[in-house]
């Protein structure tokens, strides 16, 4: 009898120290075995995101491309903001960066590396609780418009974009979005 007490309490410390949550993710009412985005829930409102870059129209293209990928995985009916919807998926857009990763002896930049920083908060409109938020999903990509193979900054911008709506998607709709980690991201 000591002998089942002891595996059962090993079991319960371990299970306890299995897991946690990111700092800079909240995740609220979600229990375990239970979808983040409720049961009942069939209609997402999507309202354009608030874009704190210069770049114009970056948050039209990321609304444009989660709902693309909203509606082809078809959980949810995307409605247009002011209609009757059961959740509501805001994303605000907060820095876009062009780092150099190389460089010449000349001092010309060979490669660059652009990464596109957001934040969600998915609440439910029916009973105003917040579902899921997270403060930092960000996308990047490495790239050169020197060296083969040759991606401009427009063409870089628009599959960090891709990339960052895939992962917008996946964690609001599975609370996290580890199979479209890097390489470089998993070694971390």
């Amino acid at each position: 009898m000591k002998k089942i007490i002891m595996l059962f309490a090993l079991f319960v410390f371990s299970a306890g120290c299995a897991g946690s949550i990111p700092d800079g993710v909240s995740l609220k009412q979600v229990f375990p075995g239970e979808p983040v985005v409720p049961r009942e829930a069939n209609r997402l409102s999507l309202p354009e995101p608030v874009n704190k870059t210069v770049i114009p129209l970056l948050g039209e293209k990321l609304r444009v491309r989660v709902i693309t990928l909203t509606s082809n995985d078809r959980r949810l009916a995307v409605v247009n903001p002011g209609e009757k919807a059961d959740i509501e998926l805001a994303i605000t857009i907060l820095d876009i960066q062009i780092q150099p990763m190389s460089v010449d002896p000349l001092g010309q930049v060979l490669k660059k590396r652009m990464r596109i920083t957001a934040s969600i908060e998915l609440r439910n409109l029916q009973t105003g609780n917040l579902i899921l938020e997270d403060r930092e999903i960000q996308a990047f990509r490495e790239y050169s418009d020197l060296v083969y193979p040759i991606e401009n900054d427009d063409q870089a911008r628009e599959a960090t974009i891709d990339l960052l709506a895939l992962r917008i998607v996946a964690k609001a709709q599975r609370g996290w979005y580890t199979e479209y980690l890097t390489p470089q991201e998993r070694r971390k």
